[in-house]
């Protein structure tokens, strides 16, 4: 009632979003709390609450963006150093997050290759410098280190003709993604599929069928890069 008959009575709106998240209706209260914030940006309290809801809804990216808004459209009010410090400090969480994330997908995915033998079902559309450079970006030590037991288990091909011609590719398609924040290393997999896959910090496996069955390097950096 205070919400509706009072809206500029800003204590009422935290009060009703609190009473919500007590009776679990999380969302709601979050939906109170961003039409009041929109409604009364340069109130601190009400942003304040926002970003707290969000942040426990897990939102940390939202809450981050909340908190920095704050500070950069209000400068000049006292709290403004406090928001930069929930912007950075949520920032951070969402990045933690995410790298959780990546270190899950990159097991889920080394785990799945030696389950079904790396078949061509595994990572569907997936490319392999795309998953790398986007997805994967900065997580070298995991890469290194998930590659190696990837090369324990899979039956990885040791012939130096084949080594070599996927080595002079590997450098052309480093070169022409523009990315040096990590070294390429291709390895090929003795496996009739036509199939690549990534792990993190630039591992690309490439299956022996994916050279055969392709008629130029060409074809195979084309595959590759799709």
């Amino acid at each position: 009632m205070l919400v509706e008959q009072y809206p500029g009575f800003i204590p009422c709106h935290i009060r009703y979003a609190e009473v919500l998240k007590k009776y679990k209706r999380e969302q709601e209260a979050l939906l109170i709390l961003e039409r009041a914030a929109t409604a009364y940006a340069q109130q601190p309290e009400l942003v304040q609450a926002r970003v707290q809801a969000l942040a426990e809804a897990k939102k940390w990216m939202e809450a981050s963006i909340a908190a920095r808004q704050f500070a950069i459209l209000s400068p000049n009010q006292t709290q403004t150093k406090t928001f930069k410090q929930l912007a950075d400090t949520h920032l951070k969480r969402y990045k933690s997050h995410v790298r959780a994330e990546v270190r899950g997908n990159a097991l889920a995915i080394i785990t799945g290759a030696v389950g079904n033998a790396v078949t061509g079902s595994l990572l569907g559309p997936f490319s392999a410098l795309d998953s790398t450079l986007l997805l994967l970006r900065g997580e070298k030590s995991l890469g290194k280190s998930v590659a190696k037991q990837a090369k324990k288990q899979l039956d990885i091909v040791e012939d130096a003709i084949i080594n070599a011609y996927v080595t002079e590719i590997e450098h052309k398609l480093a070169k022409a993604a523009g990315k040096d924040e990590f070294k390429y290393q291709f390895s090929v997999i003795a496996d009739e599929n036509i199939n690549a896959f990534a792990l993190p910090g630039g591992k690309i496996f490439i299956n022996v069928g994916a050279i055969a069955k392709t008629n130029s390097e060409a074809e195979l950096a084309g595959l590759i890069g799709d």
